[in-house]
């Protein structure tokens, strides 16, 4: 799978280094194939789509690039209006919600085509204060509550008729519990805007740009799992293409949250994929070398992401033990480890697609 994916990193490195993409050459299956093995893995067909629509095709080739696109332009439109009906919800209740990750993206026209990215999820993020509010004002609209996500920073709420799911933050911080990236920060910069006639807010999109990093390779523990997060680099490089981004912000304030393991993962993968710079931060050959390797054994061997992602389960259990005594029974209790292995094998079938 590593080198599938340095191949899709390689096709869209002309349209991340600002280049020609090489329209006079015809893709057909044989170098398509490999592509699409990356896409069906990470979830990210559109984006392929959309790179290919660019160059020249098969007709066979053109057929795929076409519907896939048109596949992700149709969710696009849905989430769209699904953006809208929360946001007129929460302005019932005087509440301009900030839009977070790929539905900031999507709304304010960083991605190149409205169906480049899939999106998963509705991340907003509104004030502490009026987040039970909001809850409600999403809830009136048909999300009903799913379950609170650890170390209550947001709740899920899904609506069944739309297929939508709702992640209402109150904070961005995950199970660290480390104020580094504060959700007052991120609404005293956001800038208002409107979709469709409802009142939104829109990110910095440098410290957007610091949030999609940390989510990914801290929150998510993208480093300890040695997973690839292909979406992830896809939506840096589409902020590095629209030019909105201050990197040397990125990296100051990276590096001001102490993250910067986060930072120097996220500069070689990017670095490596599309074959130029992303915030320009020092690494060592020693330690690129390093970072890539581990990230081809988590590409090429499965077991690699399993005995990361344990590892870092049973870690953060350790670590909410010691905040909250009572959990250290789950950590003791056989059923913990039996149902760790039975969502580890969930989370790397291979039919199952990757964040």
């Amino acid at each position: 799978m590593w080198r599938k994916l340095e191949a899709y990193g390689a096709a869209f490195a002309p349209w991340v280094s600002g280049t020609t993409l090489p329209a006079d050459e015809t893709i057909g299956r044989d170098r398509l194939a490999p592509l699409v093995d990356v896409t069906e893995r990470y979830g990210t067909g559109p984006a392929l789509a959309w790179l290919l629509g660019e160059t020249r095709l098969t007709a066979e080739t053109a057929a795929y690039a076409r519907l896939t696109l048109l596949y992700g332009r149709e969710r696009a439109a849905r989430r769209r209006d699904d953006l809208h009906a929360l946001a007129a919800a929460m302005n019932a209740v005087g509440v301009s919600p900030l839009l977070l990750k790929g539905s900031a993206a999507q709304i304010g026209g960083i991605y190149p085509d409205p169906g480049f990215r899939l999106m998963a999820d509705i991340d907003l993020l509104v004030p502490e204060a009026q987040y039970l509010a909001c809850e409600a004002a999403a809830a009136r609209i048909g999300f009903d509550r799913v379950k609170p996500i650890e170390h209550h920073h947001a709740n899920q709420q899904y609506h069944e008729a739309r297929s939508a799911l709702l992640e209402l933050h109150r904070r961005v911080t995950r199970w660290h519990g480390r104020s580094n990236l504060p959700a007052a920060m991120l609404l005293d910069s956001a800038t208002p805007a409107e979709i469709d006639g409802a009142r939104i807010l829109l990110p910095d999109w440098t410290l957007h740009a610091v949030l999609v990093i940390a989510h990914s390779f801290v929150w998510d523990e993208c480093c300890d799992k040695a997973h690839v997060p292909l979406k992830t680099m896809l939506d840096l490089a589409a902020l590095r293409v629209a030019g909105v981004v201050s990197w040397q912000g990125v990296r100051e304030r990276l590096e001001a949250m102490g993250e910067r393991r986060a930072l120097l993962h996220a500069e070689a993968l990017f670095a490596h994929l599309f074959g130029v710079p992303l915030t320009g931060a020092p690494i060592g050959w020693a330690r690129r070398r390093a970072i890539l390797l581990w990230y081809r054994l988590g590409a090429d061997h499965p077991l690699v992401n399993r005995l990361g992602l344990a590892s870092s389960a049973i870690r953060r259990r350790g670590l909410f033990a010691i905040r909250e005594p009572a959990r250290l029974r789950k950590l003791l209790t056989p059923g913990f480890y039996r149902r760790l292995a039975a969502s580890m094998r969930r989370a790397f079938d291979r039919d199952t697609p990757l964040t």
